[in-house]
C-alpha cells in the first residue's frame, strides 16, 4: 500500500478527501439527528474516517474492519 508506512496526519491528500467527505455528509443529511445513525467503513488501522464522523457529526456507533495488511 502506497503511505503505508506514513503517518495518516502528515498524508495531507487523504486528509481533505476525509473532511469533504464529512462535510457531504453533513450537507446531504442536514436537519437529521445522527443519534441512531451507524456509520460502517472498512477503514485502515488507524480510523481516521471514524473519528471524523464521530467527533464532527456525532455519530455514536461506528462499525469498521481494520487490517494491518
Amino acid at each position: 500500500m502506497s503511505g503505508g508506512g506514513v503517518s495518516y496526519n502528515l498524508r495531507p491528500n487523504k486528509y481533505v478527501e476525509r473532511q469533504l467527505f464529512v462535510e457531504l455528509l453533513r450537507m446531504v443529511m442536514s436537519g437529521s439527528n445522527f443519534d441512531n445513525w451507524v456509520y460502517v467503513s472498512l477503514g485502515g488501522p488507524q480510523l481516521e474516517d471514524h473519528r471524523l464522523v464521530h467527533h464532527q457529526l456525532n455519530f455514536r456507533y461506528l462499525v469498521g474492519h481494520a487490517t494491518n495488511n
